[in-house]
Protein backbone atom coordinates (compact mmCIF):
# COMPACT_ATOMS: atom_id res chain seq x y z
CA UNK A 1 0.00 0.00 0.00
CA UNK A 2 2.43 2.75 1.06
CA UNK A 3 5.30 0.68 1.91
CA UNK A 4 5.27 0.90 5.66
CA UNK A 5 5.04 -2.18 7.71
CA UNK A 6 1.49 -0.64 8.59
CA UNK A 7 -1.39 1.72 7.68
CA UNK A 8 -3.42 4.11 9.68
CA UNK A 9 -7.38 5.21 8.39
CA UNK A 10 -10.67 6.24 9.25
CA UNK A 11 -13.52 4.25 9.40
CA UNK A 12 -16.80 6.15 8.30
CA UNK A 13 -18.52 8.48 11.11
CA UNK A 14 -15.16 8.01 13.51
CA UNK A 15 -13.04 10.92 14.26
CA UNK A 16 -10.08 8.52 15.70
CA UNK A 17 -7.31 6.91 13.18
CA UNK A 18 -7.07 2.82 13.19
CA UNK A 19 -3.50 0.94 12.38
CA UNK A 20 -3.37 -2.25 10.71
CA UNK A 21 -0.09 -4.16 10.53
CA UNK A 22 1.43 -6.22 7.56
CA UNK A 23 1.70 -9.88 8.85
CA UNK A 24 4.92 -11.99 7.97
CA UNK A 25 2.69 -13.80 5.48
CA UNK A 26 1.92 -10.96 3.83
CA UNK A 27 -1.59 -10.10 4.77
CA UNK A 28 -2.79 -7.47 7.53
CA UNK A 29 -3.64 -7.52 11.00
CA UNK A 30 -7.21 -6.62 12.22
CA UNK A 31 -7.57 -3.04 13.06
CA UNK A 32 -6.44 -1.53 16.64
CA UNK A 33 -7.62 2.19 17.29
CA UNK A 34 -4.87 4.49 17.63
CA UNK A 35 -6.63 7.06 19.82
CA UNK A 36 -5.26 9.58 17.58
CA UNK A 37 -7.51 12.36 15.74
CA UNK A 38 -4.55 13.75 13.55
CA UNK A 39 -3.11 11.53 10.78
CA UNK A 40 0.65 12.37 11.69
CA UNK A 41 -0.09 11.52 15.51
CA UNK A 42 -1.81 7.87 14.16
CA UNK A 43 1.52 6.75 12.28
CA UNK A 44 3.81 8.33 15.14
CA UNK A 45 1.56 5.49 17.46
CA UNK A 46 1.93 3.10 15.00
CA UNK A 47 5.93 3.25 15.03
CA UNK A 48 6.07 3.53 18.36
CA UNK A 49 3.90 0.52 18.79
CA UNK A 50 5.86 -1.52 16.54
CA UNK A 51 9.12 -0.22 18.35
CA UNK A 52 8.10 -1.35 21.43
CA UNK A 53 7.90 -5.19 19.99
CA UNK A 54 4.49 -5.21 21.34
CA UNK A 55 3.20 -9.14 20.42
CA UNK A 56 -0.40 -8.03 20.78
CA UNK A 57 -1.49 -7.71 17.08
CA UNK A 58 -4.17 -9.67 16.39
CA UNK A 59 -3.95 -11.88 13.30
CA UNK A 60 -6.75 -12.81 11.46
CA UNK A 61 -7.30 -16.47 11.98
CA UNK A 62 -10.66 -18.27 13.82
CA UNK A 63 -9.96 -18.02 17.56
CA UNK A 64 -12.04 -19.55 20.34
CA UNK A 65 -13.48 -17.20 22.75
CA UNK A 66 -11.62 -19.41 25.44
CA UNK A 67 -8.36 -18.54 23.26
CA UNK A 68 -9.23 -14.83 22.93
CA UNK A 69 -10.24 -14.02 26.25
CA UNK A 70 -7.46 -16.39 28.34
CA UNK A 71 -5.44 -13.56 30.36
CA UNK A 72 -7.44 -10.81 28.73
CA UNK A 73 -7.63 -8.59 32.26
CA UNK A 74 -4.58 -9.43 33.33
CA UNK A 75 -2.50 -6.77 34.73
CA UNK A 76 -0.09 -7.02 30.90
CA UNK A 77 -3.05 -7.92 29.17
CA UNK A 78 -5.06 -6.40 26.01
CA UNK A 79 -7.73 -4.90 27.78
CA UNK A 80 -5.30 -3.54 30.61
CA UNK A 81 -2.88 -3.02 28.23
CA UNK A 82 -4.82 -0.73 26.41
CA UNK A 83 -6.54 1.27 29.46
CA UNK A 84 -2.79 1.83 30.33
Amino acid sequence: MNGKPFTVFKRKGQKVYYCQFKLSDGTWSNAKSTGETAKGRAETWAIEYLQKGNGNIVVKENVTFEQFSKGFFDWNGAWATDKK
